[in-house]
């Protein structure tokens, strides 16, 4: 399973976007999202999460590991207890 990081890298390419132009849409630093992408940062807030999300065309749920499925119905990873 892909971590955050690297589902962000991931829709952000398949988008032909550099870190760069994605900050610029999701209102956030480039150089943070580069810490994100490598693993250096891992905290992230709801509200960074939701914009990128929102700026990727996925959800929260996704980038997070919740589900597999970037957009759609959605199944949760985890079975439910």
């Amino acid at each position: 399973m892909d971590d955050f990081g690297t589902r962000i890298k991931k829709h952000r390419e398949r988008r032909g976007w550099t870190m760069r132009e994605l900050a610029r849409i999701a209102h956030v630093d480039a150089s943070w999202i580069c810490r994100l992408e490598t693993g250096e940062r891992r905290n992230i807030s709801l509200e960074a999460a939701t914009r990128l999300a929102l700026a990727l065309g996925v959800s929260v749920d996704y980038l997070a590991g919740i589900t597999e499925r970037s957009q759609g119905r959605h199944e949760p990873v985890v079975a439910s207890v």
